[in-house]
């Protein structure tokens, strides 16, 4: 299944408990999103986003 791809990237600010508070770029607007296990995610790290806001694309 092919990922729909949001126009922002993510940049993770905060990962608690396996989520992390993201913040947008450009638009600068705060998502939480639910972190994949086993991905090494760290703070600081930018991602795509999908579409729907729920999760990072890891490719």
């Amino acid at each position: 299944m092919a990922e729909t791809l949001d126009g922002d990237l993510a940049m993770i600010e905060i990962i608690l408990y396996g989520v992390a508070q993201v913040k947008l770029i450009p638009s600068g607007q705060r998502v939480s999103v639910i972190l994949q296990k086993d991905h090494g995610f760290k703070v600081g790290d930018i991602y795509n986003i999908s579409n729907d806001h729920e999760h990072l694309i890891v490719s």
